[in-house]
């Protein structure tokens, strides 16, 4: 769970996800939604702590949901390994 009401662009998050935890997080301006999507995660409005813990608490009562979630999650962190990254590396570079 992200309860921040402003991010950059949450390391947090790449990190959770990478390791297979799915995320909840306040919609705030600038990360979150960069990383989040309904696949990996969920998107809350800011300031309802109630909608954050209806979340958590659904996909603890469904394993099944948490871990298609958890599956997409590790999927969606591709885009950061090091092949990815190196290769956009080399396409600015040329």
């Amino acid at each position: 769970m992200l309860t921040s009401h402003n991010e950059g662009y949450a390391l947090s998050l790449v990190e959770a996800l990478a390791n297979g935890v799915p995320a909840i997080s306040y919609d705030v301006k600038y990360g979150p939604s960069e990383l989040i999507d309904e696949s990996t995660g969920r998107l809350v409005p800011e300031h309802d702590y109630t909608q954050m813990a209806e979340t958590l608490v659904r996909w603890f009562n469904t394993p099944e949901e948490l871990a298609r979630k958890s599956a997409a999650a590790v999927a969606s962190t591709q885009r950061f390994s090091a092949e990815n990254i190196w290769q956009k590396w080399n396409e600015v570079l040329s």
